[in-house]
């Protein structure tokens, strides 16, 4: 909140201070602290953005442009990071359809700026897998987690923090899918790597150890009732 407000005086309100189109001025934005999101300043600043009716036009970059003539942005802002961080501001939201659309976005620029096999484009793919999670698409979410995954695979080898980070997110989605053993599989990538390079204390290897020991016991459950039916089953055959 240090970025909005002065700690001299009281906040001060922007409410009658914007023009016919519902934005701030740069002069008051750049007063609020526009570049950096938080709190208060999300639900108002999305709210007026959505009255623009400003549509995103994927790939190109003129949403970006549209910005930075309002003042919206900092000239040394990329697009492509631009648009990352807007995505992450409307997901915590839990505005996921607008968080897609501006993940997505930040995926295309980076497609063309770095090329396929670049760990810019790996974090896009992970961002707009973890925005389908959070819907519920698990399928959806797993297909681009195991996009990101290849490219960290490839860009920083097998024992990588992040590589480990989406084995973990991969794991998660299984679980959620109550697909166990899948899921243990995952968690176990996951937990070695940490396991290896963070330390048995690091918060990432204890929450892989808590998901792995959880989807084990889920598993075991599945399993004992799968052989009591098997079981009854036989019992009802005599």
């Amino acid at each position: 909140m240090d970025a909005f407000y002065s700690q001299e005086s009281e906040p001060k309100s922007y409410e009658n201070e914007m023009d016919d189109s519902g934005i701030h001025s740069a002069t008051e934005l750049e007063e609020m602290g526009a570049c950096e999101l938080y709190d208060d300043f999300y639900q108002e600043y999305f709210e007026a953005l959505y009255k623009t009716n400003i549509g995103v036009n994927i790939g190109t970059g003129e949403h970006y442009d549209y910005f930075l003539e309002q003042g919206k942005v900092k000239d040394d802002v990329a697009p492509d990071d631009f648009f990352q961080e807007y995505g992450e501001a409307l997901y915590n939201q839990d505005d996921y359809f607008w968080a897609y659309e501006y993940h997505y976005e930040s995926l295309q620029l980076r497609l063309k700026k770095f090329g396929a096999e670049h760990s810019s484009v790996a974090n896009s793919y992970n961002y707009i897998g973890i925005v389908n999670y959070s819907q519920g698409y698990y399928d959806k979410a797993i297909e681009y987690y195991e996009k990101s995954l290849q490219l960290r695979l490839k860009i920083f080898g097998a024992e990588h923090p992040e590589v480990a980070q989406s084995y973990f997110n991969i794991g998660i989605a299984y679980d959620n899918m109550e697909e166990y053993d899948e899921a243990i599989e995952y968690h176990e990538k996951s937990l070695a790597i940490r396991l290896k390079k963070l330390g048995t204390e690091h918060p990432d290897t204890k929450d892989s150890q808590e998901w792995l020991d959880d989807n084990k016991s889920f598993a075991e459950i599945v399993e004992e009732r799968y052989q009591f039916v098997i079981w009854l089953y036989r019992i009802k055959k005599k």
